[in-house]
């Protein structure tokens, strides 16, 4: 994806706008929700979701929120790249484990993921994709 994005134009190449990008993207690869995905013991699963809402997610997307909310809804300010379109993704999934209103908390967020979504190819994607419970 960050190759189709780079060459799409939709990469800032400024350093502070890489570096913001990669943290906030790594975050969704490298956190306590992919072990909580892949748990298998339900009581262990249990006490990481619990975790989860409790500490690590309101700590993190509270920080995202507000980067968010100061750029005016972007990652990189004014500049839509690939990790806004990743973001919106992980989003959609946050509110698919933990419920539709699990990002009640996070104005910001929730507009990103909404300005993902309204772009056509997007919206039109969402409408006709396979149904997958992942």
């Amino acid at each position: 994806m960050r190759d189709y994005s780079f060459f799409h134009n939709l990469f800032s190449l400024r350093l502070g706008g890489k570096t913001q990008m990669n943290v906030t993207v790594g975050f969704i690869y490298v956190s306590d929700i992919c072990y909580y995905r892949m748990e298998e013991n339900p009581e262990k699963k249990e006490a990481r979701k619990n975790q989860l809402l409790n500490e690590t997610i309101p700590f993190y997307l509270t920080k995202f929120d507000q980067i968010i909310g100061k750029n005016k809804g972007y990652i990189i300010p004014s500049t839509t790249t690939w990790a806004d379109f990743v973001f919106a993704a992980a989003l959609e999934n946050f509110e698919y484990m933990f419920g539709a209103s699990a990002l009640d908390k996070y104005p910001a967020l929730q507009a990103l993921k909404k300005r993902i979504h309204r772009i056509p190819a997007i919206s039109d994607w969402l409408i006709r994709r396979p149904f997958t419970n992942s």
